[in-house]
């Protein structure tokens, strides 16, 4: 197999390092100034390393020289599934959520789709034997010392002051999420394992890959996410229906190793031994609750069927299909912004359109991994590195059956998919020159390049600036905070989290402030951030028994007469979300305000009916122990 010519410097030469890096770094990159320290940190870096990558192919391309123009087996089914996405953000139940990802998720929104979808595609293009090689040791490499990190906070030794406290013992490494954290490791000890296997005197190279392996391996264990396991589980299925065709014993014999070595580190925890023995179980509160919200996921497809609620909005389209079963499990406080599988999750926001798209892309990609696994080829390294992705990739759609992914697992998945399926097509694609008269529009090119950079990296500001309005907060420094509130909405004026906050903290300074116009000021302000909120996220329950709440309180500190819009506002909040406590409770104080005492008391226990332990309906209705 012969390398690229060596005729676009540009794009050929340094579009392998850049996705490398990125590879390498964005499961160990977060931010502890910025309120979400770990995902939008790594969305922008996928974001900067699309446009950079971008950037080098158009500026060969409107420089007159011929530019690599692969075909792929995926290209037909990402364009369909794009265009398909496209149609349902325009009818979506929240547009401004499904342009952009939902807040502090962002997988399923349509920008970041068609983020992976073009890292895909550039990769495609400039997949070679040496990028395959690079790639495969920065993800060994990368999940290794997310594993390690895994490791220091379970026992203790947490790196960063900052860092968020550990939660019942499931470190979240780098990657501020346990399951996130198993993925990743999941994938880098298939890939890792791919590598040692290969028929080749042990070396330095094994013994790093040995160590990443290990190192993969107990931050997966650690992070009890049993997705994870069954992934692997699947991985080394993969690679040892290839390798049993051979007859090298000493290969089945590592790769059988590995599976008990990890198979008695489950068992010798007790955390960890207990997860095991409820993979299955449906009296496991998890998987009870998974069941349910798969259940739930299918009637909100059922009410969207054809385009479904848009991508990206599995929280608001799951909240009035979340049964009593779902809420005696998690409590009513709780709701799941994705469906646990990607299947349902695709039938639910993209419908039966979208689902009919991804699964064609899922063919194809199967198509393209069962010939690799299968494939008579020599079986040199790069055969052993190509097994390896292949695997991970089979691991990760495993894991996303029962969980989901994340920004890093998608930026793995996406360039190891474009390199499996760009080695696959001819080594000297047709280019398509220019016109030589064309080329001063590089220039142009590269300033819309440069300004996209500056729109990918817009939210990352919005974010910091509102950690900083939190930390002022905390100082009691509430006008302060108020000034960097307001500057996160005009940063990020669709996320909803930002424009609640705000709202919020206009409410508070309104019932602190003298009577005057600085008073009205505030309480004007609070009522048109939560009205603007309700008219962005019509959708969203909160937004309405927030826009409620502010209601009954211009109405009892500020005279203004506003009990219909609070009536209005919660009634609307409980028709989105029927086991919304919140919601019925502030009914309940509504009736309790109008003089209603017969409806006031049927409402309290109906909070009581959905929540048991709620106190003020205990305390009302003078329930006891």
């Amino acid at each position: 197999m012969t390398e690229q010519p060596d005729s676009h410097p540009s794009f050929l030469r340094w579009s392998p390092y850049a996705c490398t890096i990125t590879v390498f770094v964005i499961p160990l990159l977060f931010l502890l100034n910025t309120y979400d320290s770990f995902d939008l940190p790594k969305l922008t870096l996928a974001y900067l390393t699309v446009l950079v990558v971008l950037g080098l192919w158009g500026w060969d391309y409107f420089s007159g020289g011929l530019v690599p123009m692969k075909k792929s087996p995926l290209d037909s089914a990402i364009a369909a599934f794009l265009f398909i996405a496209f149609c349902s953000t325009r009818q979506s139940l929240d547009r401004s959520q499904s342009w952009a990802g939902a807040y502090r998720l962002y997988i399923f929104g349509f920008f970041p789709m068609v983020a992976f979808a073009s890292l895909y595609w550039m990769t495609a293009q400039a997949a070679s034997k040496k990028m395959i090689t690079l790639v495969s040791w920065a993800m060994i490499v990368s999940g290794g010392m997310v594993g390690l990190y895994a490791l220091l906070q379970f026992s203790g030794h947490e790196l960063f002051e900052n860092m968020p406290e550990v939660i019942r013992g499931r470190p979240w490494s780098s990657l501020g999420n346990s399951i996130f954290t198993g993925a990743v490791c999941m994938m880098s000890a298939a890939v890792g394992i791919a590598v040692l296997i290969r028929p080749a005197r042990f070396t330095r190279a094994s013994f790093a890959a040995l160590v990443g392996v290990f190192l993969s391996l107990v931050g997966m264990g650690l992070s009890l996410s049993r997705s994870s396991w069954l992934g692997l589980v699947a991985a080394m299925v993969v690679m040892g229906s290839s390798l049993f065709r051979t007859s090298r014993r000493r290969i089945i014999g590592l790769v059988i190793s590995i599976s008990l070595l990890f198979i008695l580190g489950l068992l010798s925890s007790s955390p960890m031994r207990r997860r095991a023995q409820d993979l299955f179980s449906l009296e496991d509160t998890s998987n009870n609750a998974r069941v349910e919200g798969w259940k739930g996921g299918l009637n909100a497809w059922r009410a969207r069927p054809w385009l479904g609620s848009g991508p990206d909005t599995f929280f608001e389209a799951f909240r009035p299909f979340r049964s009593r079963q779902y809420v005696r499990v998690t409590g009513g406080h709780f709701t799941q912004a994705d469906a646990h599988n990607d299947f349902i999750q695709v039938l639910a926001t993209l419908g039966l359109a979208g689902f009919i798209c991804f699964a064609w892309g899922m063919w194809m990609v199967f198509r393209m991994l069962s010939e690799i696994i299968r494939s008579s080829e020599k079986r040199d390294a790069l055969y052993y590195e190509k097994l390896g992705l292949a695997a991970a990739l089979i691991a990760l759609l495993v894991q996303d059956q029962f969980n989901f992914s994340s920004v890093s697992t998608c930026v793995w998945a996406s360039v190891a998919m474009g390199l499996l399926a760009g080695t696959r097509t001819p080594e000297n694609p047709t280019g398509h020159p220019p016109r030589h008269s064309l080329a001063a529009v590089k220039w142009v090119w590269a300033i819309m390049i440069l300004g996209a950079m500056v729109v990918a990296v817009r939210p990352l500001c919005g974010d910091m600036v509102y950690q900083s309005a939190r930390v002022e907060a905390a100082r009691l420094q509430w006008f302060r905070a108020l000034e960097l509130n307001r500057s996160a909405s005009r940063w990020c004026p669709w996320i909803e989290t930002y424009q609640t906050e705000t709202a919020n903290r206009c409410r508070d300074l309104a019932q602190l402030a003298s009577e005057g116009p600085l008073r009205q000021a505030l309480w004007n302000e609070a009522w048109t951030l939560s009205s603007d909120i309700t008219r962005r996220h019509p959708a969203n329950p909160d937004s309405w028994n927030n826009l409620g709440v502010v209601a009954m309180w211009l109405t009892q500190l500020n005279a203004q007469n506003k009990m219909e819009d609070a009536r209005a506002a919660f009634e609307k909040a409980v028709r989105l979300d029927p086991y919304f406590v919140d919601a019925w409770a502030n009914l309940a104080k509504w009736e309790h305000l109008s003089g209603h005492p017969d409806q006031e008391e049927v409402l309290w226990r109906k909070v009581l009916d959905l929540e048991p332990s709620h106190p003020m309906a205990r305390q009302v209705l003078h329930v006891h122990e």
